[in-house]
């Protein structure tokens, strides 16, 4: 149903329009309230009420009792905490106790303010806390970024050291990556779908929001490499392998090319990221070389997952490429008008 508004001018310089009352009624709005204005890519406007999430009551349930894996229901809980849900209600029964278990110790590692709420003799709840403040891309991709860069250092300085506990760190520390990553895109979804503005991300608009996902997601996965490579790496040095120098050397540029890339999306800096995307394809022969210089099985492994960083780095440089032209789009479109 369409309503038709004159738009009046108020002051010298600001247009304005009536809202319908029985709108305005059913969402309890008053004067003073608070409404949310977007600016929508076809330069259309969304007027919505100030979201009242205390007053919303998210609850996702779990059935382990059904015959289901456990890695489904990982898959569930993940997607709706990425959703918004606040409350999580699982099900067990004498027979689910191990699977309820291994639930718990993975999501209790890799998911950020959560607890246990109540706990019965067959069902178990969560609720998250905390809720982080609101948060924009660009301070998202600088916390991943910082925090998988870190990794990064960790393992060529476990090789240089030939320190195991280091490289255990480096492990451990995975996890914490996926926790941040939860958290961004939590944060990312539960923006888009009403509880904020695409301006508290940062946004010129909403289309950007898919390819930001994307890069946090491409960090994310360029973590669990390192996770990987720091695992192989472990196991060489178990077995008292000396680490030639040639493969350190690739791992910190490997290291470099990737904070250059990031920095570029975080900045979006094009031509940054058009000009390392360039030299990562020259590097990637290197990388090649070295896969038929190493035969043994772990350094297959390291050479592939270095492989596969470099793949993810490029498509971060892709990312900032397709922001810039959504935003090119973007203004052309406005400017028409």
């Amino acid at each position: 149903m369409s309503i038709v508004r004159r738009v009046q001018l108020t002051g010298r310089s600001t247009y304005i329009i009536s809202i319908p009352k029985e709108w305005a009624r059913s969402l309890g709005i008053t004067r003073g309230s608070k409404v949310f204005v977007d600016l929508l890519p076809d330069n259309s406007l969304r007027i919505r009420a100030e979201p009242k999430l205390a007053d919303i009551k998210l609850i996702k349930i779990i059935d382990l009792r059904r015959d289901q894996s456990i890695a489904t229901a990982i898959r569930e809980f993940i997607a709706a905490y990425i959703a918004g849900y606040d409350t999580f209600k699982i099900y067990y029964d004498e027979s689910s106790i191990g699977a309820l278990r291994d639930f718990r110790k993975f999501i209790e590692s890799r998911v950020a303010n959560i607890i246990v709420s109540e706990e019965a003799s067959s069902s178990l709840t969560y609720k998250i806390v905390g809720a982080p403040r609101p948060m924009s891309v660009v301070d998202a991709l600088s916390w991943l970024y910082r925090l998988v860069n870190m990794m990064f250092a960790e393992v060529i300085k476990g090789i240089r050291s030939r320190n195991l506990e280091v490289l255990s760190s480096v492990i451990e520390r995975d996890n914490v990556v996926d926790k941040a990553f939860l958290v961004v895109v939590r944060n990312l979804s539960s923006t888009m779908v009403g509880a904020g503005t695409i301006d508290s991300l940062g946004l010129k608009s909403q289309a950007e929001a898919l390819h930001y996902y994307r890069a946090f997601k491409t960090i994310e996965r360029i973590g669990d490499h390192i996770a990987l490579i720091a695992s192989r790496v472990s196991k060489l040095l178990e077995s008292n392998t000396i680490i030639r120098d040639d493969l350190v050397e690739v791992l910190e540029e490997s290291m470099n090319y990737f904070s250059d890339i990031a920095k570029s999306l975080i900045k979006i800096d094009i031509d940054t990221s058009r000009r390392v995307a360039l030299d990562i394809e020259q590097f990637r022969l290197k990388i090649r070389e070295l896969g038929r210089i190493y035969t043994d099985i772990e350094y297959h492994d390291i050479i592939m997952s270095l492989s596969r960083i470099l793949d993810y780095t490029i498509d971060l440089a892709e990312t900032t490429f397709d922001i810039v032209s959504i935003r090119g789009v973007s203004e052309t479109i406005y400017s028409a008008y």
